[in-house]
């Protein structure tokens, strides 16, 4: 799938978070994610660790001398949950070795973001993400499967950085470019930006 030459780097869309995914390969990657996830196939996790610790490799120089560490997950849905019964990302790093902690919490209910465009994936997770009080003063790594829009992540970044936390990078197995057919709200908001 990619190794760590063929991963990228750049930004979080519309914040100054460096987004570091595993691999290049987002093809492979959603494929072999959509196994893991949506078809169960557990013994996926190994392969997908190793990624994400080249990933996470790449994202530690960004952390702050003698600034205490947390590395954290987006939260699952209660119903993916209660599918699954896992939650993915938090497999991939027990798997991985990598203490993690679940400092972000879901609240209210939000769609499966697959469906819908970057406009309506923004206002899905607006304030449905909540971060426990003790990260004030941690530098996080926020890692999460796929990213798409990035409105997940920026989600669970305004959650964070409200509790004080410093999210110095979000990880990810890729990114994936996804082209939405450009609704009127986009238009107009593309129009107003303009």
């Amino acid at each position: 799938m990619g190794d760590a030459a063929s991963a990228s780097a750049s930004f979080v869309p519309g914040t100054r978070v460096p987004l570091v995914s595993a691999t290049a390969q987002h093809r492979e990657a959603r494929t072999v994610m959509s196994r893991f996830k949506d078809h169960l196939q557990t013994e996926l996790a190994g392969p997908l660790a190793r990624l994400i610790l080249s990933a996470l490799a790449r994202a530690l120089p960004l952390v702050p001398p003698r600034s205490p560490l947390v590395v954290t997950t987006i939260p699952a849905t209660w119903a993916a949950r209660r599918k699954r019964g896992f939650t993915p990302m938090r497999l991939v790093l027990r798997r991985a070795g990598v203490a993690h902690a679940s400092t972000l919490t879901s609240r209210g209910v939000r769609q499966d973001q697959r469906a819908l465009d970057a406009v309506a994936r923004a206002r899905n997770v607006h304030g449905t993400m909540r971060a426990r009080a003790d990260v004030a003063g941690c530098s996080v790594i926020l890692v999460d499967d796929v990213v798409t829009t990035g409105a997940t992540v920026a989600e669970a970044i305004r959650a964070l950085t409200a509790a004080g936390a410093h999210v110095v990078a979000v990880v990810c197995l890729c990114v994936v470019p996804k082209v939405f057919p450009e609704t009127r709200e986009s238009r107009d908001r593309r129009t107003i930006q303009a």
